[in-house]
């Protein structure tokens, strides 16, 4: 099912040799990047790499319907975040971060997008929806930005690990792919 997608300035692929070297630095270690994350930040490069072979390379070998993309420059092939794809039976679940380098620069917005158009052409689910922390303003802009919906009848609670040890509630968001132009 993953297959490469490429926008204007990005190339959303498999993980590759050395990606791990940037996302460990910029995002997967980095404190600011990982705060709404569910799990704590890296402490190794290892810890990074073990990811991007399992979601980025492994998953796409198998052609497993869970999987992730590196996103990347698409002149130099630096990786600068993850996009993560969860299928279940016409639901799609998306889940991203991008390195703290790359923030404001509408990158994860247009990668978002792609993903989106992909998953339309495609016919790979019907729906996709994501989820994020009511304060994390960035998430929630990339969201509506990409054509997500806020889906006021659900509401999700998550662990942010960078936060504390409680529950926090979550904005979540849909999108109905027959819909999306």
């Amino acid at each position: 099912m993953p297959n490469m997608i490429e926008t204007e300035r990005l190339c959303l692929r498999k993980y590759q040799l050395g990606d791990e070297i940037s996302l460990f630095d910029t995002y997967f270690s980095n404190i600011e990047a990982t705060r709404y994350l569910q799990r704590l930040p890296h402490l190794t490069i290892q810890q990074t790499k073990s990811v991007l072979e399992k979601w980025a390379d492994h998953c796409w070998s198998t052609h497993n319907p869970d999987f992730a993309w590196v996103i990347s420059d698409k002149n130099t092939q630096l990786a600068m975040g993850l996009l993560y794809f969860f299928n279940q039976e016409n639901h799609g679940e998306i889940h991203f971060g991008l390195g703290v380098n790359f923030h404001g620069c509408g990158y994860m917005t247009e990668a978002l997008i792609g993903v989106i158009k992909y998953l339309k052409q495609n016919h790979v689910t019907k729906v996709v929806s994501s989820f994020c922390a009511e304060e994390h303003l960035a998430s929630q802009n990339v969201l509506n930005k990409a054509g997500f919906k806020l889906d006021k009848d659900k509401t999700h609670w998550a662990k942010f690990p960078m936060l504390d040890d409680q529950f926090h509630p979550c904005f979540t968001y849909r999108m109905e792919l027959e819909d999306y132009e």
